[in-house]
Parts: structure tokens; C-alpha cells; sequence
């Protein structure tokens, strides 16, 4: 079985998070196929049609058990980069740019 952690910034229903949920629906009918969201942010919105668990400095030693970590966004992109001793695949997805998308949502010129 191959375990798949996908790590996003929140369960917020917006572009990326909705690029993760379609992954997710079109893989967890895969027989061999484990996936689990873990999501910073508690900023909920979709429903995923798999486990789900916010991460924590407490638990965040949990990634070291899944053989691929899918990251989305900035965030989950800088925390999968810094994990020292992984040995799995690490797979980031871009979705924006990101001094623009900062821009947008925060006000930050």
C-alpha cells in the first residue's frame, strides 16, 4: 500500500484546495491507495472524502509515516522543505504566484 499525505494551508474551499479535493476524489477508489489531508489553518470548507487532521508542532512527526507528501501553497511548501531525514517523495504544487497572491489576501504591498 502507498500512503499519501496531502498538506494544505487550510480546508478552506478555494482554487487550490479544490485542485487537492479533485486529486484526492479521483485517487481514493484506487485499490493500494492510503491518503490523509493535513491542513495548518483551522479554516474549514470542503469535505474531504478522506481522514483529515489539523497539523501541529505535536504530531507533525506523523509525515514521516507516508511514502509521498503532496504539498500545496506556500506554506505547506516551506514546512514538507524543512522536515530533516525524510526519505520519501516530496511532490509541491504551485498554484499562484506568490508575492501577487500575497498581495490579494493579506494587503501587504
Amino acid at each position: 500500500m502507498i500512503k499519501i499525505a496531502i498538506i494544505l494551508p487550510s480546508l478552506k474551499n478555494v482554487g487550490p484546495n479544490r485542485v487537492a479535493h479533485t486529486l484526492i476524489n479521483r485517487l481514493s477508489d484506487k485499490e493500494g491507495v492510503y491518503l490523509k489531508v493535513f491542513y495548518i489553518k483551522k479554516e474549514l470548507g470542503l469535505n474531504f472524502t478522506c481522514d483529515t487532521e489539523v497539523l501541529t508542532l505535536g504530531n507533525v512527526r506523523k509525515l514521516y509515516t507516508f511514502d509521498v507528501l503532496h504539498s500545496h501553497m506556500l506554506r505547506p511548501d516551506i514546512l514538507v522543505g524543512l522536515l530533516p531525514f525524510y526519505k520519501g517523495l516530496k511532490i509541491s504544487t504551485i498554484h499562484n504566484i506568490v508575492t501577487e497572491d500575497i498581495q490579494y489576501t493579506h494587503g501587504i504591498r
